[in-house]
């Protein structure tokens, strides 16, 4: 009897043993497991998409309306065109430099903090608008205010789309903007009826009312890290990786566990970290000097700004709001009629916002043509339009032409944010994008006030036409030369 309950006794002990070997061993296999966290794509990601259509609405809607809102207080004011133009540059410029500095920022303080003081900095001006008096107070209030907030905001939207989406990126991007856009249509229709009921004053107080929903919209941009979700690095999450490769995003920049090194999803533009206590000690006079470089990430930025997506969309983007705030005036000098020229804008919204629902729906398929692609074409379809515009004596030939231009417009401010995530991982999103932005206001002060001149000195919209047009063909060029060069050598690599 004893000898069996001993050999019982052994029995148990030697299972016990034998399990926890087996769990021990299972503990170290699945220690051994990399792992990436991964934008979630869903849940949470749904609600930033909210928010980014909410902002978008709030950034981009009133926008057009500014003629309308203030034309009798440009008039009380006695504000001609080159004062006009002097309000233009100072929101382009005001927008940049909020952009540009979004990047740094992020450094000290974490993205929903920067998007609330950009909603109030945003709220501020506007309600500050209401009570201005003089042109002064307008530039300091609409121009440098509101527009400050307006810069910094839309860089963290589209850092934190960004952030959020991976695999649904372009169709969340795409939607968002289309919805925002539709919105776009309606407001000057509703602007226009308060600023005859209520005057200029009252509605500005109402839209207002409409950008404190930014707040709103802030709230709900929660940080990343709170819902990233954990994907092991398994052969079944190929796809996965290679979406991360399509991106051209390095997988340490997914937040990475383990320092997971991958050739092929290798970081196109590092970040180098400027350490102030390994310098020798005579360039320790230049410590100021070093860790404002740091702050900037000046050797990411030296090595970005060389690239067409930084230098070639500030370019196409003052090319086109140029086109745009004078289309009207030229198609009057052409001998159009109101109706006409009503009609050719109706044109010219009806083509973006078609489009914008074409890459809605055709989102599954036209991410893999590639966002880079994708805004070549565009741009290529706009210099083209542009062309037949200024050539044709046809009606009909005409207003397909304007159809066209509002298509490729669509093209160019839609997929905007996708370029810049093609070739920005994501610690890197602001900065690239806030650099980008801080050239279209350069660009805008000098390419603004040039291009009227030329027009002033020719009282010829067409030679002016051929510039812009001329500035999109260059970028255009260089671009494509890019791609190819580009995909080439990718090509070699592999």
């Amino acid at each position: 009897m004893t000898f069996i309950l001993y050999n019982v006794h052994v029995y148990r002990y030697s299972v016990f043993f034998s399990i926890s070997m087996m769990t021990v061993g299972e503990n170290v296999t699945m220690a051994k497991k990399r792992y990436v966290l991964v934008p979630p794509d869903d849940g949470w990601a749904y609600m930033v998409g909210i928010a980014m259509t909410i902002n978008y609405i709030v950034i981009a809607s009133f926008v057009p309306c500014l003629g309308i809102i203030f034309n009798d207080f440009f008039v009380e004011l006695n504000m001609g065109s080159a004062d006009i133009l002097i309000l233009n540059g100072v929101n382009a410029l005001a927008i940049s430099i909020s952009s540009f500095l979004t990047g740094p920022l992020l450094k000290v303080i974490s993205m929903r903090k920067l998007a609330f003081l950009s909603s109030t900095l945003l709220n501020l001006g506007v309600f500050c608008t209401v009570f201005v008096n003089t042109r002064n107070q307008l530039i300091m209030c609409q121009g440098l205010l509101q527009n400050f907030g307006v810069g910094m905001l839309y860089n963290v939207v589209s850092t934190s789309g960004n952030d959020y989406f991976l695999k649904k990126r372009f169709f969340v991007v795409n939607l968002s903007q289309a919805i925002a856009a539709v919105v776009a249509v309606l407001v000057p229709w509703a602007v226009n009826w308060t600023a005859e009921t209520y005057g200029f004053r009252g509605t500005l107080i109402l839209i207002s009312a409409v950008s404190l929903q930014s707040f709103v919209a802030s709230a709900l941009m929660q940080p990343v890290k709170w819902h990233l979700k954990k994907v092991y690095v398994t052969p079944e999450t190929t796809e996965l990786l290679v979406v991360a490769q399509d991106q051209n995003t390095e997988v340490e920049s997914i937040q990475c566990v383990e320092q997971l090194k991958l050739d092929s999803l290798s970081n196109e533009f590092p970040c180098v970290d400027i350490n102030i206590d390994s310098l020798p000690t005579t360039c320790k006079g230049n410590e100021l000097l070093l860790n404002t470089k740091n702050f900037f990430d000046w050797p990411f930025l030296k090595k970005f700004v060389r690239t067409c997506t930084c230098v070639g969309v500030p370019f196409n983007l003052n090319a086109d709001v140029i086109f745009t705030i004078f289309v009207p005036q030229a198609l009057y000098a052409l001998n159009w009629t109101k109706v006409e020229v009503a009609l050719a804008i109706s044109l010219l919204s009806f083509g973006d916002i078609a489009t914008r629902v074409f890459l809605t729906i055709g989102s599954t398929w036209l991410k893999n043509v590639g966002n880079h692609l994708i805004y070549i074409i565009g741009m290529a379809v706009d210099v083209l339009a542009k062309l037949v515009l200024m050539w044709s004596t046809n009606g009909t030939v005409s207003y397909v032409s304007l159809i066209l231009i509002g298509c490729s417009r669509s093209i160019l401010v839609v997929i905007l944010p996708l370029v810049f995530s093609d070739v920005l991982p994501p610690e890197q999103y602001a900065r690239g994008f806030g650099l980008s932005m801080l050239f279209y206001g350069l660009i805008a002060l000098a390419l603004g006030p040039a291009i009227g001149a030329v027009r002033d000195a020719t009282n010829d919209y067409t030679i002016m036409f051929y510039i812009l047009n001329s500035i999109m063909a260059a970028v255009t060029i260089a671009w494509s030369i890019e791609l190819f060069h580009n995909r080439k050598a990718q090509k070699v690599v592999l």
